[in-house]
């Protein structure tokens, strides 16, 4: 078997597709599930961190608390691995905040 170092050198981020109604309930500041990966695609190619870092949607990671939703992030730089879970009082905002903290973004 070979092994291949992946592209996305800063991080992987992984959407559960089983949490997508839980998302798409909480919807406070208008926005669906799906366009949280839209979001996120944007906002990174504007600041040049797109390719360096992918979010992907997975089937159920089997980490979802009730009336939550599980975000998995991997941080390729300390190989260090974390589920975020996401009740319905954040805003996509404060999501994507949340992940770029922990990516440890320079803006």
């Amino acid at each position: 078997m070979k092994t291949e170092n992946p592209k996305f050198e800063k991080g992987l981020i992984l959407l559960c597709t089983r949490c997508k109604p839980r998302l798409a309930k909480r919807n406070i500041d208008g926005h669906e599930f799906e366009s949280l990966k839209s979001e996120l695609k944007t906002k990174w190619k504007k600041s040049g961190h797109w390719g360096k870092i992918r979010a992907c949607e997975t089937a159920c990671l089997g980490h979802c608390p009730a009336e939550r939703s599980t975000i998995y992030i991997h941080k390729r730089s300390t190989k260090s691995d974390l589920c975020i879970s996401v009740g319905s009082e954040m805003s996509q905002k404060e999501i994507i905040d949340s992940i770029e903290r922990i990516l440890e973004f320079e803006n």
